[in-house]
């Protein structure tokens, strides 16, 4: 169990470590940070978890470099091929880590060398963060997403809700909504064209209509019934995003969104610095308990099982080990 939370806590520093000081030079020339960075913190994750010697830690890291990919254009228009980064990034580090074991010579530097991965993937990484680590994880500031759409678009959808709940105004009468942003949130997801689900889920306007109009920004409301619903689809025509230059020299720390809408009833805005899921306003455990219970139960996983694994969050301690012992056990098998 030690061995598996000194993989966990080792991949998750790495990942995060390694994207903040790429980005977001990283972003900017096109690359989707889950796959590249995904691949090498993943990769010393397993390494941590297997208690690799230095001289195995470093041929995982030259491996896992040269395998890091994943480029944003699978986020584009009507695609479902964004999740591959993801499973493509596990795959390579599996992949790497046990290619590292057969003993292969490496190079002395693959991650900061004149044509290491540092070098690729950015113009000026900070390197300070890859090497004075300090007494600050770095995983402690990993978020939870609470709505089924990418993360630029959380602050919009957060703002959208607060001013649905005050019930200012009917949505029939919204004539325009004007939404100030960040610059690097307008890249791929300022768009009002929806070309499908994927399409949605990148999209501040269709966010920030939905959360108007269904009061959420759940799975379902992204879906293809969704999507194809003529109210909302006009709703999202109506909504504008632009870059506040205030709000660039705070992001990424600060993720802010500022929305306006202009009804027939007046003119009301709503700003959102910290959206739920942020360390800066975190989920409860019973925020996330529900989150799993509703995707566990579209996987298909049984109400018994959801209750069993839900149950083992109340003690994080012995978490790990039981749930590992349940989940292969007969009587979950059996579910």
């Amino acid at each position: 169990m030690v061995d598996l939370w000194r993989g966990i806590l080792t991949g998750y520093e790495c990942v995060l470590r390694l994207a903040c000081s790429i980005q977001p030079e990283h972003k900017l020339k096109g690359f989707h940070a889950t796959g590249p960075c995904g691949t090498i913190g993943a990769t010393m994750g397993i390494a941590a978890m297997m208690n690799y010697s230095k001289e195995q830690f470093k041929a995982a890291l030259s491996v896992a470099c040269t395998s890091a990919s994943g480029i944003l254009e699978m986020i584009e228009g009507d695609t479902q091929l964004m999740p591959y980064n993801s499973g493509k990034a596990a795959s390579n580090a599996v992949v790497s880590a046990e290619v590292a074991r057969a003993g292969f010579k490496y190079p002395a530097d693959a991650l900061g060398g004149k044509r290491g991965f540092l070098n690729c993937f950015a113009d000026n990484p900070r390197l300070e963060l890859l090497t004075d680590f300090g007494n600050e994880l770095y995983c402690m500031t990993n978020y939870f997403k609470l709505y089924a759409a990418c993360g630029h678009c959380h602050s919009s959808i957060e703002a959208a809700l607060l001013l649905r709940e005050k019930h200012l105004f009917e949505n029939t009468n919204i004539e325009r909504v004007d939404i100030q942003t960040y610059r690097l949130a307008l890249r791929a997801h300022d768009h009002n064209v929806i070309d499908g689900v994927n399409s949605a889920r990148m999209s501040i306007p269709y966010s920030a209509a939905v959360a108007l109009m269904h009061g959420s920004a759940d799975i379902e409301d992204f879906d293809e019934k969704s999507i194809q619903e003529k109210e909302l689809i006009d709703l999202t025509s109506k909504i504008t995003v632009r870059e506040n230059e205030e709000l660039t020299k705070l992001a990424p720390a600060k993720r802010i969104a500022i929305l306006t809408v202009y009804s027939k009833e007046g003119i009301f805005s709503e700003t959102v610095t910290w959206p739920k899921g942020q360390p800066e306003n975190p989920l409860s455990l019973d925020e996330i308990k529900s989150k799993y219970r509703k995707y566990a139960a579209m996987a298909g996983l049984k109400t018994d099982a959801i209750n069993h694994l839900c149950d083992m969050m109340r003690e994080p301690a012995i978490y790990i080990k039981d749930f590992m012992k349940y989940w292969n056990s007969p009587q979950r098998r059996s579910l």
